[in-house]
């Protein structure tokens, strides 16, 4: 199993902000805020989704943590 390290953490946090700059301009030239939000919302599946497999993957198979 991979362990998220503070480095690959900072990756991510970066390539956040920098989707989020785009965003920004992209609302700001389109003046609208629905893909706006249904993107934002595609990244929270996303990271919930990651969440869920790495917590179900930790668990044993009679439901307690390792």
């Amino acid at each position: 199993m991979r362990i998220i390290t503070p480095e690959l953490s900072r990756k991510k946090g970066i390539h956040a902000g920098l989707l989020d700059q785009g965003l920004v301009k992209f609302n700001l030239e389109a003046r609208g805020i629905f893909w706006i939000w249904f993107i934002h919302f595609l990244q929270n599946v996303a990271m919930f989704f990651a969440l869920f497999v790495i917590v179900a993957a930790q668990l044993d198979s009679d439901g307690s943590a390792t």
